[in-house]
């Protein structure tokens, strides 16, 4: 949610006459076909802030310049640290920064661009913590199904993140006692202070529920941390024929010791090489590459700039963005 929040609050921060008459060149502008047909016009000017739209696109793209930086370190993190406690620090930290970005849009349009940086920094760190979670608590017969459902989370977050921004954001008549014209007003701050208050009682909910691996875990049943342990341990043992070795970070079943004497962090930690040379020579990892990157490409770019072309073009309020 804190993710695609400005990409619709920034629609109520910034004047939207700012640059307008640019728009209206022939190769730009197309007629507002929506409020043609709906005899109306829905789009109500608050914005407080004259940004350029180069400095718009550098706001909203600002967070995946972070983004991108921390996928590869937040997976060492999460071996260092374990997932529970980074993923609970890239909470609090988004919070932190969420809470601060009404007051940095008022300060300069570059503290903004700073702290959606941060963000991105932060955030980027979930992803392979997710996936480190999923693999410590599922077997393997299941881990499809538990990524397939986490990760549907992404999408589910950001329609509702977006539609609620938008709520919120949406100008609302307000009448003052000095004056007898109709004000209109946008509470687009409130979406940052409530998407930051969720989020730390989301990181309080997650110090307490979520362990990063299953013998850490004070409530479940033993029957249940025994099935996961096990599970693990001979869904990977069967690619491994040699004694007292580790398969993906998992100590195979020949080992003499009992799961209850084994630490969970002695079968996830204790890694063999990674064969990086035939990582990067399968096919199917570069077909798994390719449907990513392009999944992500269009997701994130409809994302962050859909919004913007249903406002401005397309003449849609925000509250119906």
């Amino acid at each position: 949610m804190m993710r695609v929040d400005v990409n619709v609050t920034i629609l109520a921060m910034v004047d939207d006459e700012v640059d307008k008459k640019s728009e209206y060149h022939s190769s730009y502008y197309c007629a507002n076909v929506y409020n043609i047909v709906n005899h109306q016009n829905t789009k109500i000017n608050t914005g407080e802030f004259k940004w350029s739209r180069l400095t718009q696109g550098l706001i909203l793209g600002a967070f995946f310049w972070g983004y991108i930086l921390t996928q590869i370190p937040g997976g060492i993190l999460a071996f260092r640290f374990g997932p529970k406690w980074v993923i609970f620090s890239s909470l609090l930290g988004c919070a932190i920064t969420e809470f601060c970005i009404p007051s940095a849009a008022r300060i300069r349009a570059e503290l903004l661009i700073i702290l959606r940086i941060i963000q991105g920094l932060l955030q980027g760190v979930m992803m392979p913590n997710t996936g480190c979670l999923i693999g410590n608590w599922s077997p393997p017969s299941e881990k499809s199904r538990f990524t397939a459902f986490v990760f549907s989370g992404i999408i589910f977050g950001a329609v509702i993140g977006q539609s609620l921004a938008g709520l919120i954001s949406q100008p609302r008549l307000s009448y003052s006692m000095k004056s007898t014209e109709p004000l209109y007003i946008s509470h687009w701050p409130l979406v940052h202070y409530i998407y930051g208050v969720i989020a730390v009682l989301f990181s309080g909910l997650w110090t307490f529920l979520v362990f990063s691996y299953p013998n850490q875990h004070p409530w479940i049943s033993e029957s249940e941390k025994q099935y996961i342990l096990s599970s693990s341990i001979n869904g990977y043992s069967k690619r491994d024929n040699k004694s007292g070795t580790t398969t993906n970070g998992i100590m195979t079943s020949t080992d003499s010791r009992s799961l209850d004497d084994i630490p969970a962090e002695s079968r996830i930690l204790h890694r063999k090489p990674v064969p990086w040379c035939q990582i990067f020579q399968s096919l199917p990892v570069w077909s798994i590459l390719l449907c990513h990157v392009c999944f992500n490409w269009s997701f994130y770019t409809l994302v962050t700039s859909m919004p913007t072309y249903l406002f401005r073009v397309l003449g849609f309020s925000i509250s119906e963005l």
